[in-house]
């Protein structure tokens, strides 16, 4: 007895992808919507990658914002604090400049 697919041909053997595929029994049909079906799949997994990263990113942006936002608030709350100081301290100088 000839080994198991001895007398297949190999992949490859003729010029033309179909008579190829033919002469080898394949469903060129069938392989491409497996392709087919099997790249959407990836596409799907990749699609569903990016938008989880993207959602990651404006979730970190978002709480970068927020960070910047307070810092700036504070960063305000000085400014009026030292505002409020000088004009107190200002007050009390031209008070000590006028003659009674």
């Amino acid at each position: 007895p000839a080994p198991a697919g001895a007398g297949a041909l190999p992949a490859g053997f003729f010029d033309d992808p179909y008579e190829d595929a033919k002469a080898r029994k394949i469903d060129l049909e069938k392989e491409t919507r497996a392709k087919e079906a099997r790249e959407s799949e990836d596409l799907d997994k990749l699609l569903t990658e990016v938008r989880q990263v993207e959602r990651e990113q404006y979730e970190e942006d978002a709480e970068d914002d927020d960070a910047l936002e307070m810092r700036e608030e504070l960063e305000q709350m000085s400014y009026k604090g030292r505002l409020a100081r000088l004009m107190v301290r200002s007050e009390a100088l031209r008070n000590k400049r006028r003659p009674d």
